[in-house]
């Protein structure tokens, strides 16, 4: 009587290579992606930081020219105030029953229902920071009047440029007498 050759079944892939590990191609590949990867991410990491300082600084012409506005509309003062050493920016609009700067109050951003108080270095302003601020004379606040006129902070016409120079060298320049805001 011949005897029946056993042919044993094939398991599929996976079980016949249980507990063996990968191989070493296997390996490489991975590492090959991954170092794809990372020389693709590294580029993109660096625009982040790049776009949050454009972001800030588009903020902050955003917000200057706001108050800018608010105070042509309102018939009242409005005031931009600069802390470079806590990197913060802050809105203020006076009382019209009560003017002058001493009455004013934070204001509060319509669309937030937040005070209009930024403060750079945190959120989506990371990497952000406040370079330099140069108001004519020696303040750190700019006012605008019921006209739209830039004000120092004596509350006397302001006649030559502001500038406010974020990180990433981001400057927005406060035109003297016009109070007009332009983003560099």
């Amino acid at each position: 009587m011949a005897r029946s050759a056993r042919v044993r079944p094939r398991r599929p892939w996976p079980a016949q290579h249980a507990g063996r590990g990968f191989s070493l191609i296997e390996l490489l590949v991975v590492i090959a992606i991954l170092g794809i990867l990372s020389v693709s991410a590294g580029p993109m990491l660096g625009s982040v930081s790049r776009n949050r300082q454009a972001l800030a600084a588009t903020a902050l012409a955003q917000h200057v020219a706001y108050a800018r506005q608010l105070a042509v509309s309102m018939g009242t003062r409005s005031w931009v105030v600069f802390d470079a050493g806590a990197e913060t920016w802050s809105l203020y609009g006076e009382d019209p029953d009560n003017p002058g700067r001493a009455n004013r109050s934070l204001l509060t951003d319509p669309a937030t229902s937040t005070t209009f108080v930024v403060t750079l270095g945190s959120g989506s302003y990371v990497g952000s920071t406040i370079e330099s601020v140069t108001i004519p004379g020696s303040g750190a606040e700019i006012g605008f009047d019921y006209l739209g006129r830039p004000l120092l902070e004596d509350e006397t016409a302001m006649e030559s440029d502001a500038t406010i120079t974020l990180a990433g060298s981001h400057a927005i320049v406060v035109c003297g007498r016009t109070g007009h805001v332009i983003r560099q």
